[in-house]
Protein backbone atom coordinates (compact mmCIF):
# COMPACT_ATOMS: atom_id res chain seq x y z
CA UNK A 1 0.00 0.00 0.00
CA UNK A 2 1.00 3.12 -0.86
CA UNK A 3 0.85 5.97 2.20
CA UNK A 4 1.10 9.78 1.90
CA UNK A 5 1.55 11.43 4.88
CA UNK A 6 1.45 14.97 4.88
CA UNK A 7 2.35 16.89 8.32
CA UNK A 8 3.54 20.46 8.51
CA UNK A 9 5.84 19.61 11.11
CA UNK A 10 6.84 15.81 10.42
CA UNK A 11 10.83 15.47 11.41
CA UNK A 12 13.35 12.94 12.34
CA UNK A 13 15.64 11.62 14.96
CA UNK A 14 18.06 13.91 13.48
CA UNK A 15 15.78 16.81 13.25
CA UNK A 16 13.87 16.63 16.12
CA UNK A 17 9.96 16.84 16.74
CA UNK A 18 7.45 15.93 15.97
CA UNK A 19 8.40 11.98 15.99
CA UNK A 20 5.34 10.44 15.08
CA UNK A 21 4.96 10.50 11.52
CA UNK A 22 8.77 9.46 11.19
CA UNK A 23 8.08 6.47 14.03
CA UNK A 24 4.58 5.41 12.40
CA UNK A 25 6.08 5.91 8.55
CA UNK A 26 9.25 3.88 9.82
CA UNK A 27 7.08 0.45 11.24
CA UNK A 28 5.19 0.57 8.09
CA UNK A 29 8.04 0.59 5.46
CA UNK A 30 8.86 -2.41 7.57
CA UNK A 31 6.20 -3.95 7.01
CA UNK A 32 6.06 -3.52 3.13
CA UNK A 33 4.25 -0.36 2.59
CA UNK A 34 5.81 2.35 0.51
CA UNK A 35 5.41 6.14 2.41
CA UNK A 36 5.91 9.67 1.55
CA UNK A 37 6.07 11.80 3.92
CA UNK A 38 5.35 16.09 2.99
CA UNK A 39 6.80 18.37 5.63
CA UNK A 40 7.30 22.07 5.93
CA UNK A 41 10.97 23.30 5.30
CA UNK A 42 11.08 25.23 8.56
CA UNK A 43 9.09 24.10 11.59
CA UNK A 44 9.65 25.60 15.35
CA UNK A 45 9.34 22.15 16.84
CA UNK A 46 12.77 20.70 14.92
CA UNK A 47 16.04 20.93 16.69
CA UNK A 48 17.60 21.90 13.01
CA UNK A 49 15.77 22.34 10.10
CA UNK A 50 16.66 20.01 6.89
CA UNK A 51 18.94 21.33 4.31
CA UNK A 52 16.62 22.27 1.22
CA UNK A 53 18.38 23.45 -1.76
CA UNK A 54 14.90 24.35 -4.11
CA UNK A 55 11.35 25.36 -3.42
CA UNK A 56 10.82 21.35 -3.37
CA UNK A 57 13.06 19.00 -1.85
CA UNK A 58 12.90 15.12 -1.90
CA UNK A 59 15.04 13.30 0.71
CA UNK A 60 15.17 9.52 2.32
CA UNK A 61 15.43 8.37 5.69
CA UNK A 62 15.48 5.03 6.88
CA UNK A 63 13.21 3.82 3.83
CA UNK A 64 10.73 6.94 4.05
CA UNK A 65 10.39 9.43 1.56
CA UNK A 66 10.31 12.87 2.87
CA UNK A 67 9.35 15.70 0.80
CA UNK A 68 9.97 19.20 2.34
CA UNK A 69 8.16 22.16 0.78
CA UNK A 70 10.21 26.19 1.29
CA UNK A 71 8.61 27.83 3.54
CA UNK A 72 9.30 31.00 5.28
CA UNK A 73 11.18 31.49 8.85
CA UNK A 74 9.54 32.53 11.80
CA UNK A 75 10.28 32.86 15.48
CA UNK A 76 7.43 32.97 17.63
CA UNK A 77 3.55 32.64 17.47
CA UNK A 78 2.20 35.27 15.23
CA UNK A 79 1.53 36.28 12.31
CA UNK A 80 4.99 34.85 10.34
CA UNK A 81 3.74 31.98 11.74
CA UNK A 82 0.28 32.00 10.21
CA UNK A 83 2.03 33.03 7.04
CA UNK A 84 4.24 30.16 7.28
CA UNK A 85 1.23 28.00 7.96
CA UNK A 86 -0.74 29.49 4.67
CA UNK A 87 2.28 29.19 2.69
CA UNK A 88 2.85 25.44 3.75
CA UNK A 89 -1.08 24.49 2.58
CA UNK A 90 -0.71 27.05 -0.50
CA UNK A 91 1.91 24.48 -2.06
CA UNK A 92 0.19 21.15 -1.21
CA UNK A 93 -2.64 22.37 -3.75
CA UNK A 94 -0.21 23.73 -6.26
CA UNK A 95 2.50 21.13 -6.55
CA UNK A 96 0.39 18.43 -5.98
CA UNK A 97 1.62 16.76 -9.66
CA UNK A 98 5.23 17.19 -8.10
CA UNK A 99 4.51 15.83 -4.92
CA UNK A 100 2.91 12.69 -6.68
CA UNK A 101 5.36 12.10 -8.99
CA UNK A 102 6.16 8.48 -9.36
CA UNK A 103 3.21 7.77 -6.15
CA UNK A 104 -0.34 6.68 -6.89
CA UNK A 105 -1.44 6.57 -3.00
CA UNK A 106 -3.96 4.15 -1.79
CA UNK A 107 -3.93 6.72 1.69
CA UNK A 108 -3.65 10.41 2.77
CA UNK A 109 -2.98 10.86 6.00
CA UNK A 110 -3.18 14.94 6.84
CA UNK A 111 -1.84 15.41 10.38
CA UNK A 112 -0.58 19.03 10.50
CA UNK A 113 -1.92 20.24 13.61
CA UNK A 114 -4.26 22.32 12.29
CA UNK A 115 -7.08 21.45 9.79
CA UNK A 116 -6.35 23.73 6.79
CA UNK A 117 -4.12 21.12 4.90
CA UNK A 118 -7.03 18.64 4.84
CA UNK A 119 -8.31 20.73 1.43
CA UNK A 120 -5.28 19.80 -0.55
CA UNK A 121 -5.24 16.12 0.82
CA UNK A 122 -9.07 15.44 0.03
CA UNK A 123 -7.93 17.00 -3.51
CA UNK A 124 -5.17 14.25 -3.61
CA UNK A 125 -7.36 11.44 -2.32
CA UNK A 126 -10.03 12.17 -4.23
CA UNK A 127 -7.99 12.56 -7.73
CA UNK A 128 -6.48 9.41 -6.82
CA UNK A 129 -9.20 7.28 -5.45
CA UNK A 130 -7.52 6.59 -2.07
CA UNK A 131 -9.05 6.44 1.68
CA UNK A 132 -8.61 10.14 3.72
CA UNK A 133 -7.69 9.96 6.88
CA UNK A 134 -7.89 13.14 9.09
CA UNK A 135 -5.09 12.95 11.92
CA UNK A 136 -5.90 15.17 15.37
CA UNK A 137 -3.19 16.07 17.66
CA UNK A 138 -4.10 19.43 18.61
CA UNK A 139 -8.15 20.49 19.21
CA UNK A 140 -8.33 23.59 16.60
CA UNK A 141 -9.07 26.34 16.96
CA UNK A 142 -9.46 26.00 20.89
CA UNK A 143 -5.82 25.08 21.30
CA UNK A 144 -4.56 27.74 19.75
CA UNK A 145 -6.55 30.63 20.90
CA UNK A 146 -6.53 29.45 24.63
CA UNK A 147 -2.08 29.25 24.20
CA UNK A 148 -2.04 32.11 21.95
CA UNK A 149 -4.76 34.24 23.93
CA UNK A 150 -6.91 35.36 20.80
CA UNK A 151 -10.26 36.23 21.26
CA UNK A 152 -12.74 33.54 19.50
CA UNK A 153 -14.20 36.35 17.05
CA UNK A 154 -10.42 36.82 15.91
CA UNK A 155 -10.71 36.23 12.24
CA UNK A 156 -7.70 33.31 12.13
CA UNK A 157 -9.74 31.25 14.77
CA UNK A 158 -13.10 31.70 12.73
CA UNK A 159 -11.36 30.79 9.74
CA UNK A 160 -10.38 27.68 11.53
CA UNK A 161 -13.45 26.73 13.21
CA UNK A 162 -14.61 26.50 9.54
CA UNK A 163 -11.65 24.55 8.61
CA UNK A 164 -12.60 22.46 11.44
CA UNK A 165 -15.86 21.85 10.20
CA UNK A 166 -14.75 21.07 6.66
CA UNK A 167 -12.11 18.77 7.76
CA UNK A 168 -14.08 16.76 9.80
CA UNK A 169 -16.60 16.42 7.11
CA UNK A 170 -14.38 15.39 4.56
CA UNK A 171 -13.00 12.68 6.21
CA UNK A 172 -13.25 9.34 5.96
CA UNK A 173 -11.77 8.28 9.50
CA UNK A 174 -10.65 10.19 11.82
CA UNK A 175 -7.41 9.35 14.23
CA UNK A 176 -6.95 11.31 17.11
CA UNK A 177 -4.12 11.22 20.21
CA UNK A 178 -6.78 12.43 22.44
CA UNK A 179 -9.05 9.89 23.77
CA UNK A 180 -11.85 12.61 24.16
CA UNK A 181 -11.27 14.25 21.19
CA UNK A 182 -14.44 12.64 19.00
CA UNK A 183 -16.64 14.82 21.63
CA UNK A 184 -14.87 17.76 20.74
CA UNK A 185 -15.14 17.06 16.96
CA UNK A 186 -18.87 16.37 17.04
CA UNK A 187 -19.46 19.58 16.93
CA UNK A 188 -17.94 20.25 13.48
CA UNK A 189 -19.82 18.14 12.29
CA UNK A 190 -17.75 14.50 12.91
CA UNK A 191 -19.74 11.24 13.21
CA UNK A 192 -19.46 9.10 15.81
CA UNK A 193 -18.16 5.69 13.61
CA UNK A 194 -15.28 7.69 11.86
CA UNK A 195 -13.43 8.68 14.92
CA UNK A 196 -10.45 6.23 16.22
CA UNK A 197 -8.03 6.40 19.51
CA UNK A 198 -4.35 6.12 18.81
CA UNK A 199 -2.15 7.42 21.75
CA UNK A 200 1.33 8.54 21.30
CA UNK A 201 4.22 6.18 22.35
CA UNK A 202 7.77 4.91 22.17
CA UNK A 203 10.09 3.54 20.28
CA UNK A 204 11.81 0.19 22.03
CA UNK A 205 15.12 0.18 19.86
CA UNK A 206 16.17 3.80 21.34
CA UNK A 207 16.12 2.08 24.39
CA UNK A 208 18.34 -0.96 24.39
CA UNK A 209 21.32 -1.49 26.32
CA UNK A 210 24.27 -0.79 23.78
CA UNK A 211 22.39 2.91 23.05
CA UNK A 212 23.03 3.46 26.57
CA UNK A 213 26.66 2.46 26.74
CA UNK A 214 27.66 5.89 24.92
CA UNK A 215 26.93 7.83 28.49
CA UNK A 216 25.34 11.93 28.67
CA UNK A 217 27.21 15.04 28.16
CA UNK A 218 30.15 14.73 30.59
CA UNK A 219 28.26 18.52 32.50
CA UNK A 220 25.25 16.79 32.67
CA UNK A 221 26.08 13.58 34.72
CA UNK A 222 28.54 15.87 36.64
CA UNK A 223 25.59 17.54 37.75
CA UNK A 224 23.60 14.37 38.47
CA UNK A 225 27.03 12.26 40.49
CA UNK A 226 26.66 15.57 42.58
CA UNK A 227 23.38 14.90 43.54
CA UNK A 228 23.80 11.30 44.24
CA UNK A 229 27.04 12.10 46.22
CA UNK A 230 24.80 14.50 48.34
CA UNK A 231 22.19 11.88 48.48
CA UNK A 232 19.42 13.33 46.76
CA UNK A 233 16.76 11.44 45.66
CA UNK A 234 16.77 12.70 41.80
CA UNK A 235 13.92 14.61 39.88
CA UNK A 236 14.11 14.78 36.10
CA UNK A 237 12.44 16.37 33.73
CA UNK A 238 13.41 16.78 29.72
CA UNK A 239 11.52 18.68 27.29
CA UNK A 240 10.10 21.72 26.24
CA UNK A 241 10.94 24.87 28.35
CA UNK A 242 8.11 27.37 27.17
CA UNK A 243 5.09 28.96 28.16
CA UNK A 244 2.95 25.87 28.38
CA UNK A 245 5.53 23.45 29.79
CA UNK A 246 4.74 25.49 33.34
CA UNK A 247 8.40 24.65 34.86
CA UNK A 248 7.85 27.62 36.98
CA UNK A 249 5.55 25.23 38.99
CA UNK A 250 8.80 23.10 39.57
CA UNK A 251 10.73 25.70 40.60
CA UNK A 252 8.53 26.79 43.01
CA UNK A 253 7.61 23.16 44.51
CA UNK A 254 11.98 22.93 44.92
CA UNK A 255 11.45 25.60 47.19
CA UNK A 256 8.90 24.12 49.07
CA UNK A 257 11.29 21.07 49.72
CA UNK A 258 14.52 23.23 50.19
CA UNK A 259 15.09 21.22 53.42
CA UNK A 260 14.13 17.48 52.02
CA UNK A 261 17.23 15.57 49.90
CA UNK A 262 15.64 16.12 46.73
CA UNK A 263 17.64 17.73 43.43
CA UNK A 264 15.85 18.90 39.88
CA UNK A 265 17.96 18.17 36.88
CA UNK A 266 15.82 19.71 33.58
CA UNK A 267 16.94 18.96 30.51
CA UNK A 268 15.96 20.73 27.16
CA UNK A 269 15.66 24.11 25.49
CA UNK A 270 13.01 26.76 24.80
CA UNK A 271 12.72 30.49 25.55
CA UNK A 272 11.95 30.28 28.98
CA UNK A 273 14.85 28.46 30.06
CA UNK A 274 17.01 31.45 30.96
CA UNK A 275 14.01 33.01 32.76
CA UNK A 276 13.96 29.74 34.83
CA UNK A 277 17.21 29.87 35.89
CA UNK A 278 17.04 33.27 36.67
CA UNK A 279 13.96 32.38 38.79
CA UNK A 280 15.74 29.74 40.52
CA UNK A 281 18.74 32.08 41.49
CA UNK A 282 16.05 34.27 42.86
CA UNK A 283 13.90 31.54 45.40
CA UNK A 284 17.50 30.54 46.07
CA UNK A 285 17.14 26.88 45.00
CA UNK A 286 19.73 26.89 42.10
CA UNK A 287 22.17 25.15 43.79
CA UNK A 288 19.53 21.74 43.67
CA UNK A 289 17.80 22.68 41.07
CA UNK A 290 19.65 23.13 37.61
CA UNK A 291 18.40 23.87 33.96
CA UNK A 292 21.08 22.13 32.08
CA UNK A 293 20.29 22.85 28.09
CA UNK A 294 19.15 20.35 25.55
CA UNK A 295 20.69 16.83 25.17
CA UNK A 296 21.14 14.66 21.33
CA UNK A 297 17.90 12.53 21.44
CA UNK A 298 20.01 9.38 21.76
CA UNK A 299 21.58 10.64 25.27
CA UNK A 300 17.99 10.58 26.54
CA UNK A 301 17.06 7.27 27.47
CA UNK A 302 20.38 7.03 29.18
CA UNK A 303 19.14 10.69 31.45
CA UNK A 304 15.85 9.13 31.88
CA UNK A 305 17.19 6.39 33.59
CA UNK A 306 19.87 7.66 36.29
CA UNK A 307 16.40 9.47 37.95
CA UNK A 308 14.60 8.32 40.81
CA UNK A 309 11.65 10.34 40.05
CA UNK A 310 10.24 11.79 36.53
CA UNK A 311 8.40 15.11 36.32
CA UNK A 312 6.11 16.67 33.64
CA UNK A 313 3.77 19.87 34.08
CA UNK A 314 1.27 21.59 31.71
CA UNK A 315 -0.49 25.00 31.89
CA UNK A 316 -4.27 24.64 32.55
CA UNK A 317 -6.12 24.72 29.08
CA UNK A 318 -9.56 23.88 28.77
CA UNK A 319 -9.47 21.77 25.74
CA UNK A 320 -7.16 19.19 28.50
CA UNK A 321 -10.72 18.00 29.35
CA UNK A 322 -10.63 16.03 26.44
CA UNK A 323 -7.55 14.06 27.46
CA UNK A 324 -3.68 14.22 26.77
CA UNK A 325 -1.47 12.30 25.26
CA UNK A 326 1.98 13.91 26.15
CA UNK A 327 5.27 11.60 24.32
CA UNK A 328 7.18 12.24 26.99
CA UNK A 329 5.41 10.61 29.38
CA UNK A 330 5.54 7.41 27.72
CA UNK A 331 9.44 7.68 27.88
CA UNK A 332 9.16 8.17 31.26
CA UNK A 333 7.08 5.12 31.58
CA UNK A 334 9.72 3.09 29.08
CA UNK A 335 12.92 4.67 31.68
CA UNK A 336 10.52 2.82 34.51
CA UNK A 337 10.47 5.51 36.99
CA UNK A 338 7.55 7.11 38.79
CA UNK A 339 6.64 9.95 37.32
CA UNK A 340 4.65 13.31 39.04
CA UNK A 341 2.39 14.86 36.39
CA UNK A 342 1.26 18.12 37.45
CA UNK A 343 -2.05 18.73 34.78
CA UNK A 344 -5.81 18.43 35.20
CA UNK A 345 -7.21 16.74 32.24
CA UNK A 346 -10.53 14.62 31.11
CA UNK A 347 -7.84 11.32 31.44
CA UNK A 348 -5.08 10.40 33.84
CA UNK A 349 -2.34 8.39 31.97
CA UNK A 350 -0.76 7.57 35.26
CA UNK A 351 -3.88 6.08 37.09
CA UNK A 352 -4.09 4.01 34.31
CA UNK A 353 -1.09 2.23 34.28
CA UNK A 354 -0.42 2.87 38.35
CA UNK A 355 2.84 3.99 38.07
CA UNK A 356 2.81 7.66 39.93
CA UNK A 357 0.86 10.59 41.37
CA UNK A 358 -0.97 12.90 39.31
CA UNK A 359 -1.77 16.39 40.58
CA UNK A 360 -4.76 17.86 39.53
CA UNK A 361 -4.13 21.12 40.86
CA UNK A 362 -1.15 22.37 39.14
CA UNK A 363 -0.12 23.87 42.58
CA UNK A 364 3.61 23.83 43.35
CA UNK A 365 2.65 23.07 47.08
CA UNK A 366 0.58 19.98 46.07
CA UNK A 367 3.37 19.28 43.45
CA UNK A 368 6.26 19.83 46.90
CA UNK A 369 3.79 17.19 48.62
CA UNK A 370 3.88 14.25 46.04
CA UNK A 371 7.72 14.55 45.59
CA UNK A 372 7.73 14.42 49.59
CA UNK A 373 5.19 11.28 49.16
CA UNK A 374 7.29 9.39 46.87
CA UNK A 375 11.31 10.42 48.77
CA UNK A 376 9.54 9.08 51.75
CA UNK A 377 8.80 5.46 49.87
CA UNK A 378 11.56 3.06 50.27
CA UNK A 379 13.51 3.03 47.35
CA UNK A 380 11.69 -0.61 46.40
CA UNK A 381 8.62 0.68 46.67
CA UNK A 382 9.37 3.54 43.88
CA UNK A 383 10.73 0.66 41.69
CA UNK A 384 7.60 -1.03 42.14
CA UNK A 385 5.81 2.33 40.18
CA UNK A 386 8.46 1.41 37.73
CA UNK A 387 7.61 -1.63 37.11
CA UNK A 388 4.16 -1.18 36.46
CA UNK A 389 4.63 2.20 34.04
CA UNK A 390 7.33 -0.11 31.60
CA UNK A 391 4.78 -2.69 31.65
CA UNK A 392 2.38 -0.50 30.27
CA UNK A 393 3.98 1.14 27.61
CA UNK A 394 5.08 -1.66 26.59
CA UNK A 395 2.17 -3.55 26.30
CA UNK A 396 0.05 -0.48 25.15
CA UNK A 397 2.09 2.31 23.81
CA UNK A 398 5.08 0.90 21.19
CA UNK A 399 4.96 2.14 17.55
CA UNK A 400 5.06 -1.09 16.18
CA UNK A 401 2.06 -1.56 18.28
CA UNK A 402 0.22 1.76 17.38
CA UNK A 403 1.45 1.36 13.51
CA UNK A 404 -0.92 -2.04 13.45
CA UNK A 405 -3.54 -0.31 15.19
CA UNK A 406 -3.41 2.89 12.82
CA UNK A 407 -4.14 0.64 9.77
CA UNK A 408 -6.55 -1.49 11.27
CA UNK A 409 -8.40 1.28 12.36
CA UNK A 410 -8.61 3.38 9.18
CA UNK A 411 -9.34 -0.01 7.16
CA UNK A 412 -12.11 -1.14 8.95
CA UNK A 413 -15.21 0.91 7.51
CA UNK A 414 -17.60 2.00 10.36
Amino acid sequence: MNILYIDHYAGTPVLGMEYRPYYLARQWVREGHRVRIVSASFAHTRIRQPRTQDMIDRQGFDGIEYIFLKTPVYKRNGWMRIFNILSFVAQLYLRRKEILNGFKPDMVIASSAYPFDMGPAQMIAKEAGANLVYEVTELWPDSPRQIWGLDAHHPFMRLCAWGQRKACMAADQVVSVLPGAEHYLAQYGLKPNKFHHIPNGVDPEEWNEERDSAGIDALVQAVIDRMKREGRMIVGYAGGHGETNALEVLVEAAGFTRDLKIGFVCIGDGPYRPVLTDYAEELGVADFTVFCGPLAKRQVPRFLKQMDVLYMGAKHLDVYKYGVSFSKIYDYMMAAKPIVLAVDAGNDLLAEADCGITVKSGDPKDVAAAFERLLMLKPADRALYGVEAKTHVLIHNTYPVLARQFLEAVLTKG
